[in-house]
């Protein structure tokens, strides 16, 4: 994997997205979403770089990740400063990805200068399940079932 640097002192915020690692190019699941995340975050000023926690160098506090190339749709390998904002996107299908994934966020939070987003909300189900407990919001609630994998 060849990694970009981003030269100089013009680097945009950047807004990390943590993931679990799959097999494929680019090589994590939901590439769509996170093309419109990226797409999305350009003209706040953020640059998304997706990443996995095989992706961190917690001695040098960089990431190896990927960025979508916008004009393109293109994920391209990036090597860049463990970002200030961490979004949680990292599905886990087995019990040790799940360890890995709660080892990874306590490393991530214990960072001086990091932030996660996204954590406490739980998945969808769970805030489906909670919210459609509230006879007031359940009649505006989409139908919803489990995701089994990137088929379901």
């Amino acid at each position: 994997m060849t990694v970009q640097r981003r030269p100089g002192p013009r680097r945009r915020a950047a807004l990390g997205v943590l993931v679990a690692p799959r097999g494929g190019d680019p090589p994590f699941a939901a590439g769509g979403f996170l093309r419109r995340l990226s797409a999305g975050a350009g003209p706040l000023g953020l640059e998304v770089i997706v990443f996995t926690p095989e992706g961190i160098d917690w001695r040098r506090r960089r990431v190896r990740g990927y960025r979508c190339r916008n004009e393109t749709g293109a994920w391209e390998p990036v090597e860049a400063p463990l970002p200030r904002l961490v979004y949680d996107r990292m599905f886990c299908r087995t019990r040790d990805e799940a360890s890995r994934r709660r080892a990874v966020l306590a490393g991530l939070a214990a960072e001086p200068g990091v932030r996660l987003l996204g954590r406490g909300v739980g998945g969808k189900l769970d805030v489906w399940r909670r919210l459609s407990a509230r006879p007031e919001l359940a009649e505006f609630l989409p139908r919803t079932e489990p995701y089994r994998g990137p088929a379901s």
